[in-house]
């Protein structure tokens, strides 16, 4: 079965991912699930899928209409994309792992404790002196059936190379082997 996407951006606060949320259901009376989302310049771009109730089973809603009604939202959002992806299962993008650390240890990165805390995988831009290129830094949040939570952690440098969803379930795909 297809998925329907979209990404929004809205500022970054500490409620951002909850209001969006909502801010879109009013919006559209549909709802949506937060699959990845992405910090940087004090934005947050948040990537969703949105839900295939039983009563749009059979009807794609509308890209034009969906941006329409979020725009006249109270929310502050701006549409980025929305697309249909294809819902056969693929393989995820193997990445070079930097580590696995638990949330909110002495040894987690920022994006780590926000991962955790929002329970979505977050990539977080790191600018970097003149003399070093910045920095994407991935974390993706896994728990266990007890309830215990790890977080692996990937980077890539450079501005143009950023992470997306197969990238997040390659992480994720190498957790649930390796914990």
């Amino acid at each position: 079965m297809a998925a329907r996407k979209l990404r929004v951006a809205t500022p970054d606060t500490d409620d951002a991912l909850q209001r969006v949320q909502d801010g879109f259901e009013e919006a559209t009376g549909l709802s949506v699930e937060p699959e990845f989302q992405e910090i940087e310049h004090g934005a947050l771009i948040i990537e969703m899928v949105i839900d295939d109730s039983p009563n749009f089973e059979f009807v794609a809603p509308n890209p034009t209409l969906v941006t329409r009604a979020v725009e006249r939202s109270d929310v502050d959002m701006d549409v980025l994309s929305t697309w249909i992806e294809d819902g056969a299962d693929s393989p995820g993008t193997p990445l070079p792992l930097e580590g696995i650390v638990r949330p909110f240890g002495h040894d987690a990165p920022e994006v780590a404790e926000r991962a955790a805390r929002d329970r979505i995988a977050t990539a977080i831009w790191h600018r970097s002196g003149s003399s070093r290129p910045g920095r994407w830094q991935l974390a993706v949040p896994f728990s266990r059936a007890d309830r215990s939570t790890y977080i692996a952690i990937s980077e890539r440098t450079g501005y143009q190379r950023r992470f997306g969803a197969h990238e997040v379930t390659g992480l994720r795909d190498y957790l649930r082997v390796a914990i």
